[in-house]
C-alpha cells in the first residue's frame, strides 16, 4: 500500500481541497449576493465556453502526460518537447475556432457580452499550457507544486473579488479582467515550478515517444471528451434554452452540491501517478480496490453531512431570491456522491494503463444524458437537468465499477462495504483473473 509519505500527501493535498473549497465558497456567496441570479447567470456563460473548448480538446492529452511522465522518469526532455508542442498546436486552433464560433452560441440574450467573451479567450493558450505542465509535474509525483499552481485562482480571486466590492466595481466584465490575470500568474508560475523541480530542459524531439503518447491521448481523450461533455451538457441547454435567471439558480445550485468533489479530486490527484508506476497490474489493483472502498465510505457520510448543513445553508448565505435552488442542489448532491465515485475508478483504471475502459463509461453516460435533457429540461426544466445528471453518473460508474470486477477478478464487497478481515481486503492480489482482459481492454 502506499507509504508513509504518500499517506502525508494525501493530508497536504486533502487539506489544500479544503481550502479552495472555502474561498471558492466565499467567493460565491459574494458574487451571488452582488450580482442576482441573471448576473450570476451571465457570468457563468461567459466563462463556461472557453473552459468546454479547452478540456474537450486537451484532456487526453493531460492523462498521456501523467501516465508517460511517471513512466519514464528518464525521458523528461522529450516528454516536455511533446508537451510544449501539443500546447501551441492546440491552443491556436482552438482558440480560432471559439473566437469564430462564439456569436452563435451564445443566446440571445447574452449579444451584449460577445465582446468580453472574445477577449477572455487570452486565457485559453494560458491555460492549456499551465494544465500540461500540471500534468508534467504530477506525474513526477510532485504534489506540492501541483497544489500551489491549484490554489493560487481561488485564493487570488477572492481577494480580487473583495477589492472590487471595496471600489465598488463589481461587474461582469471586472470579473473577466480579473480572471484574465490570474490566468496569466498561474502561467508564469507553471514554469518557474517547473525549473525549480529540474523539469525545465531543453527539449529533445522523439517521434516513436510521440506516436505512443498521441495513441494514448486519443484513446483516453474519448472519455475525457464524454465525461466533460456529460458535466457541461446539462449547463450548456439551460444557458442556451432557459433565462440567465433559471441557468443562476442551477448554477448555484451545482457549484453547492459538488464542494464536495474536493475528496475525490484529492484522491484522483494522489492515485493517478502513484498506480502509473512500473509494477505488477494485479498488486496495483489491489490498491485501487483498497483506496476506493475508504474513499466511498468516507465520501458517503460526508455527503450525508453536508446535505444536513447545505439544505438551510443556501438560502441563508446566497439570499431569498435563491430558495429554487435548494431542490435542485439536494438531487444533484446524490448525482455527486456517484460522480465522485465514477472518478476515483475511472482515475484508476487509466493509471492502470487501461483508458479505453473509462472512455466506454464515458460514451455510456453521455449516451443517456442527451436525450433525457431533450425531454426533461423542457418538462421540468431546471431539476430534470439534475435528475438526469444522476441516471447518467450511476450507469457510467456501474461500467466501470463491472469491468474492475471482471478484469481484475475484484468483488462488489471490496469496493463498496468494509472488509471484516485483511485477507478480504487482499484478495484482489491475490486471486488469478477469471476473466483477464489486460489485452482487449
Amino acid at each position: 500500500m502506499f507509504s508513509r509519505a504518500i499517506e502525508s500527501k494525501a493530508i497536504e493535498t486533502l487539506a489544500v481541497r479544503v481550502i479552495i473549497l472555502a474561498f471558492g465558497l466565499c467567493t460565491s456567496i459574494i458574487l451571488t449576493r452582488y450580482l442576482g441570479p441573471s448576473g450570476r447567470g451571465e457570468l457563468a456563460t461567459i466563462l463556461l465556453w472557453p473552459a468546454v473548448f479547452v478540456y474537450l480538446t486537451c484532456s487526453g492529452f493531460i492523462e498521456s502526460i501523467v501516465y508517460f511522465g511517471a513512466q519514464r522518469e528518464g525521458e523528461s526532455r522529450e516528454i516536455l518537447w511533446f508537451t510544449s508542442f501539443t500546447a501551441l498546436s492546440l491552443s491556436l486552433v482552438i482558440t480560432f475556432l471559439a473566437y469564430l464560433s462564439l456569436p452563435a452560441i451564445l443566446s440571445e440574450k447574452m449579444t451584449d457580452y460577445v465582446g468580453i467573451s472574445r477577449y477572455y479567450l487570452i486565457t485559453m493558450p494560458m491555460l492549456i499550457t499551465t494544465e500540461f505542465n500540471s500534468a508534467l509535474l504530477l506525474s513526477r509525483m510532485h504534489f506540492r507544486a501541483v497544489n500551489l499552481l491549484l490554489v493560487l485562482t481561488p485564493v487570488g480571486y477572492l481577494v480580487g473579488v473583495i477589492g472590487l466590492v471595496w471600489g465598488d466595481r463589481l461587474d461582469v466584465r471586472s470579473l473577466v479582467m480579473l480572471l484574465i490575470v490570474l490566468s496569466a500568474v498561474r502561467f508564469v508560475g507553471g514554469f518557474a515550478l517547473l525549473r525549480r523541480h529540474r523539469l525545465l530542459v531543453k527539449p529533445r524531439r522523439d517521434l516513436a515517444l510521440c506516436g505512443a503518447m498521441l495513441r494514448y491521448a486519443g484513446t483516453a481523450h474519448a472519455g475525457s471528451a464524454f465525461h466533460i461533455s456529460n458535466g457541461y451538457l446539462d449547463q450548456a441547454l439551460i444557458a442556451s434554452w432557459l433565462d440567465p435567471k433559471s441557468y443562476g439558480l442551477y448554477v448555484t445550485a451545482a457549484s453547492t452540491a459538488r464542494l464536495p468533489l474536493v475528496l475525490s479530486q484529492a484522491v484522483v490527484t494522489l492515485i493517478s501517478p502513484r498506480l502509473a508506476q512500473p509494477g505488477q497490474a494485479q498488486e496495483r489493483a489491489a490498491q485501487l480496490a483498497t483506496v476506493f472502498r475508504r474513499y466511498w465510505l468516507g465520501s458517503g457520510a460526508a455527503m450525508l453531512l453536508f446535505l444536513v448543513v447545505m439544505t438551510p445553508g443556501i438560502p441563508f448565505l446566497y439570499g431569498s431570491a435563491f430558495d429554487g435552488s435548494v431542490h435542485v442542489a439536494q438531487v444533484l448532491l446524490l448525482g455527486t456522491l456517484v460522480l465522485g465515485a465514477k472518478d476515483v475508478l475511472a482515475a484508476g483504471v487509466r493509471a492502470l494503463g487501461k483508458p479505453r475502459a473509462s472512455s466506454k463509461a464515458e460514451l455510456v453516460g453521455i449516451l443517456l444524458t442527451l436525450p433525457l435533457l431533450l425531454v426533461t429540461l423542457p418538462m421540468l426544466g431546471i431539476m430534470g437537468a439534475a435528475i438526469t445528471s444522476v441516471i447518467s453518473y450511476g450507469a457510467s460508474l456501474a461500467i466501470i465499477q463491472i469491468y474492475i470486477m471482471r478484469t481484475y477478478g475484484v468483488r462488489a464487497i471490496a469496493l463498496f462495504l468494509p472488509v471484516r478481515d485483511k485477507g478480504n481486503e487482499s484478495e484482489a492480489s491475490s486471486r488469478p483473473f477469471p476473466n483477464n482482459r489486460e489485452g482487449t481492454a
